[in-house]
């Protein structure tokens, strides 16, 4: 998108979240997906501090209206693990990351690729935090499940192995380490 595409996107945004404001109310889902989608057009633009409060908002409703095992809560709260974790922020990514990793093992099991992810992205949050002790024990953890016979025959087993060789590639060169994945 071009900077004039992402104007003329929030606009419209901007638009229907007043629209189902008005129809549907500020505690219905669908209002907060509309307040996601704002979200997303700014962190998109790379302006988290914009993003952060439409994408708490929507974690808020859906927490309130779906509860919180619901599938589009669990996103939710990824998205803003993720946001915060680009923010730098590493305490509250992990925050949220850690009640994403509840959820996830809840519905999923920990036989499940999305399951391998997360451990690995709150391994690396505590790596950032220097808490290396349980930033090993979360990627040494991920690196066990994400051998077992059953993961590698799951659609995304592909894709989850390679975010957790990124995760283990970006730690190696960011610190000099040598890592066994």
């Amino acid at each position: 998108f071009s900077q004039e595409d992402y104007s003329k996107t929030l606009e419209y945004m901007i638009k229907c979240e007043e629209i189902r404001r008005n129809t549907q109310g500020m505690n219905h889902p669908d209002y907060a997906t509309t307040l996601g989608n704002i979200a997303s057009v700014y962190k998109r633009q790379g302006e988290y501090a914009k993003a952060l409060p439409y994408y708490t908002k929507c974690e808020e409703i859906r927490r309130n209206s779906l509860g919180v095992i619901h599938p589009s809560y669990a996103t939710t709260l990824e998205t803003v693990a993720s946001l915060y974790d680009k923010q730098g922020d590493y305490a509250k990514a992990l925050q949220y990351y850690t009640k994403f990793e509840m959820i996830t093992r809840i519905r999923h099991g920990i036989d499940h690729p999305k399951y391998v992810s997360i451990l690995a992205s709150i391994g690396k949050l505590y790596y950032e935090l220097e808490e290396f002790a349980i930033a090993f024990a979360y990627l040494g953890f991920s690196v066990d499940i994400s051998k077992k016979p059953s993961l590698k025959v799951h659609p995304s087993y592909p894709a989850e192995l390679q975010n957790l060789e990124m995760t283990f590639n970006q730690l190696k060169q960011k610190h000099s380490l040598v890592f066994k994945p």
